[in-house]
């Protein structure tokens, strides 16, 4: 049988004043017949209150992780960020036999670089960059699904879209990746959480042009950096004039800077260089059909 005490709701304060000094002091005027002090006591009891009051903050879009991981094994992490005055929170999972399958073509690039001596030479980066890129096109399906839903569930133009996944890039943590070509594919940054510049200039690459975005990954032996390039109409700034044809706004991807900033410890454009493109399953498969060596330097 229940103890009748046990079940008795405690009544609850209609007063609106908070508890804390400012409310004893209340208590202590009354008591004491100080009715006179007791407007003084009460505006005591509010000041604490609004001193004491959290930071507000933007609440986070929380978009979970889209789509859910179906393989036994999955890898996944969760990852806050902010853009445009607001803050994002998702999580990117995928099967854990994508970053398995990642670290033996790092291996197999890293003996095929050996053989090819290695160096600041933009064929040679270039060749290995695009066949990254060819290798993880489809593994960036999934990564780019996650984006897409963020900007569809908060109706987000073209343009706050992609400053929000640049964003999610700049954000990461800057680690040189413990590999022979210091390089993490998107399976790899994603795992680890973090990257250099090229890592992410991959992953931004992959997964716009996923999102439609026409981009292209721009490089540097000289600066020893890499960007992105984004053709963005509305981005203004410094813009690279691709073979193509087409203008790129650089795009920074270790310093949280718009779109078009260019550093001008890095401004010379003839020094900068654009990776030949492969964003669609045609061209990535092409990519992949040609000669696995880079091109050897003399």
């Amino acid at each position: 049988m229940s103890d009748p005490e046990a079940n008795r709701e405690e009544p609850r304060s209609t007063s609106r004043l908070p508890e804390g000094p400012g409310r004893l002091l209340v208590d202590l005027a009354l008591s004491l017949g100080l009715a006179a002090l007791v407007p003084v006591a009460s505006l005591l009891s509010i000041v604490p209150g609004i001193w004491l009051q959290p930071e507000t903050r933007p609440r986070p879009i929380d978009h979970g992780s889209v789509p859910p991981c179906d393989a036994v094994l999955c890898t996944e992490r969760k990852f806050r960020w902010r853009s445009d005055f607001r803050e994002w929170r998702t999580s990117l999972a995928f099967p854990e036999s994508w970053v398995y399958r990642s670290i033996a073509e790092d291996n197999a690039a890293a003996a095929r670089a050996s053989r090819s001596r290695p160096g600041n030479d933009v064929a040679y980066w270039s060749a290995i960059y695009q066949r990254a890129a060819a290798e993880n096109w489809p593994r960036t399906a999934p990564l780019a699904e996650v984006f897409a839903g963020i900007a569809a569930a908060n109706r987000l133009d073209r343009a706050a879209t992609l400053r929000m996944v640049v964003s999610f890039a700049q954000s990461l943590p800057y680690a040189v990746p413990e590999n022979y070509l210091q390089l993490y594919v998107p399976p790899r940054l994603i795992e680890q959480g973090r990257g250099d510049c090229d890592s992410r200039a991959l992953f931004l690459y992959l997964v716009l042009s996923r999102l439609g975005y026409r981009a292209t990954v721009l490089i540097s032996p000289h600066y020893a950096h890499a960007m992105v390039g984004v053709e963005c109409g509305g981005c203004g700034g410094e813009r690279f004039d691709g073979p193509d044809g087409r203008r790129y706004s650089f795009i920074e991807t270790t310093a949280r800077t718009p779109p078009g900033f260019l550093h001008p410890a890095v401004r010379e454009h003839e020094r900068w260089h654009s990776v030949p493109r492969c964003a669609d399953d045609r061209g990535c498969a092409q990519a992949l059909s040609d000669p696995d060596d880079p091109p050897a330097r003399p």
